[in-house]
């Protein structure tokens, strides 16, 4: 699994990019064997106004797979990363079920029985 992390108009602290790193590892390291690549972005919404808020968007590769991306915002990088991860870790599992099931992309709706 590859890792980058970008950080736009953002600067991070290495304690910061630890935790990133760690949170990271902690959400997605079960399906580390089947993602290629991870790419996470932080952006600063206000740009040169200052203030909080922060973007994340979390991008992952899998094998077989469309690309997975998802976005969550907070005031600090800590609590937008841990729910951007956990909403990732959340749907990548839901992919891969779908998947393991039968489907050919994790974005294929679930067939329900018809009633008379």
């Amino acid at each position: 699994m590859q890792f980058q992390l970008v950080e736009d108009g953002v600067r991070l602290r290495d304690s910061q990019r630890e935790f990133v790193e760690r949170r990271l590892l902690f959400a997605l390291g079960r399906f580390a064997d089947r993602i290629r690549q991870v790419v996470v972005r932080f952006s600063d919404l206000n740009g040169p106004r200052g203030g909080p808020g922060l973007q994340c968007l979390l991008s992952i590769s899998v094998s077989g797979c469309r690309d997975l991306l998802v976005t969550s915002g907070g005031a600090t990088v800590e609590g937008a990363a841990s729910e951007c991860f956990a909403r990732g870790g959340r749907s990548l599992a839901r992919r891969l079920m779908r998947r393991r099931a039968g489907r050919r992309d994790g974005n294929a709706a679930v067939a329900t029985p018809r009633r008379h």
